[in-house]
């Protein structure tokens, strides 16, 4: 569980690391997609490159405004899918 603590004065952000990995053969474009907290649909940011047989680390990017007008102050559950280019 993450636990958010905002100022009414300060929009922050809230960023979820990730780590990639492509072990295929050819390089991958991975983003998020149907991003929900707490079943409330929001927008995120992720667009990540992984060439062939390398790692990544990433983040996903989560605005503290959308979190704030969906009154969410904890995160219990993400739900998310990653597309794949």
């Amino acid at each position: 569980m993450f636990t958010l603590s905002m100022s009414k004065h300060i929009k922050c952000h809230l960023t979820k690391l990730v780590r990639l990995e492509n072990d295929g053969d050819t390089g991958i474009t991975v983003q998020t997609r149907n991003f929900s907290v707490n079943s409330v649909m929001i927008d995120t940011m992720m667009s990540a490159d992984v060439q062939p047989g390398k790692k990544s680390n990433d983040s996903i990017t989560m605005m503290g405004s959308d979190l704030e007008n969906n009154g969410i102050t904890s995160i219990e559950e993400l739900v998310f899918i990653h597309q794949f280019l």
